[in-house]
């Protein structure tokens, strides 16, 4: 799974069934997903997923340490 990536709905509140996970909607955090795999390349080609960046920001983390000063 080399092209394991996070994606997530296109538009907020579209539900996109997961075949092989239970048919579960993805997420609007996103999924890890291999576009090796028909169905997910699909999806991103006709643009119903987009990639997710990962964020390294930590929002609570922040606010613990301003609050320590």
């Amino acid at each position: 799974m080399a092209n394991t990536k996070l994606y997530a709905p296109a538009r907020p509140g579209l539900l996109i069934p997961m075949p092989d996970r239970d048919n579960r909607p993805i997420p609007a955090e996103g999924i890890a997903a291999d576009l090796a795999k028909l169905y997910y390349r699909r999806l991103f080609d006709d643009g119903d997923i987009v990639e997710v960046k990962p964020t390294t920001d930590r929002p609570a983390a922040k606010r613990a340490a301003l609050n320590r000063k």
